[in-house]
């Protein structure tokens, strides 16, 4: 599960919480001043991150200028970093993300939290960064990417498959007429089609849509697990 070490008082650490309750994340939060990571934690999270250790460190906060850290920083150790750290948790750069004691990501971009989130999602595969792929209760759901999305530009009609029909892995999913192309899209799979996303198929402008997980294309059911384990 993903925790957000964050200050209730913090507006950037409001907006990170508001993102993930809007993505239908889940998540715990773990209330950062009153309960700061332990300096062991906070060291591991620096010896396997790649930032450099001033990036932990909240530079703009008070307490950082009070204590005169600017000049010390430079030089700490991650053991100094750390333990200065874990005694104070207004010293932290905010909010944390993170998944099972991994740190992911510091401070708040919703498009940095998008990529850190899909790509810690071990339940969803990216396919050539154009579709995902992720089981669902009834088999398997398809959809695309924002990076496809990019690439399309304004989508303006979509030519859905038939629910009840059986598809081929390689042959054509879906495709798309967009302001930038037009575009066909194999599936990764093969299987069934269950369902297909009806709101979009009627206002192809729904797959505009910035959330990822609104822009799924069909569900399919009868998919042999080792084809999603081999994606």
């Amino acid at each position: 599960m993903y925790i957000l070490y964050w200050y209730p008082k913090c507006s950037t650490c409001q907006k990170a919480k508001k993102w993930l309750d809007k993505k239908n994340i889940e998540y715990r939060t773990v209330d950062m001043i009153k309960n700061p990571p332990s300096e062991q934690l906070l060291a591991t999270w620096m010896e396997e991150g790649e930032q450099p250790l001033r990036k932990f460190f909240n530079t703009s906060g008070q307490h950082y200028r009070e204590q005169g850290l600017k000049e010390k920083v430079p030089n700490f150790s991650i053991t100094e970093a750390s333990q200065c750290l874990s005694k104070d948790g207004m010293l932290i750069k905010r909010p944390i993300l993170s998944k099972e004691d991994r740190f992911l990501i510091n401070g708040f971009n919703e498009a940095k939290y998008e990529e850190v989130i899909r790509n810690t999602n071990i339940n969803r595969k990216i396919v050539e960064e154009i579709l995902w792929v992720a089981p669902v209760d009834n088999g398997y759901r398809i959809g695309l990417t924002n990076q496809a999305q990019d690439e399309l530009g304004k989508i303006t009609y979509a030519t859905f498959p038939k629910p009840g029909q059986t598809i081929v892995k390689g042959e054509s999913l879906i495709e798309l007429e967009a302001e930038k192309s037009v575009s066909e899209y194999e599936s990764p799979l093969t299987g069934t089609i269950h369902s297909i996303n009806e709101a979009a198929a009627e206002d192809s402008s729904i797959l505009d849509d910035l959330d990822e997980e609104k822009l799924w294309i069909v569900t399919l059911t009868e998919v042999a697990k080792e084809q999603f384990d081999q994606l």
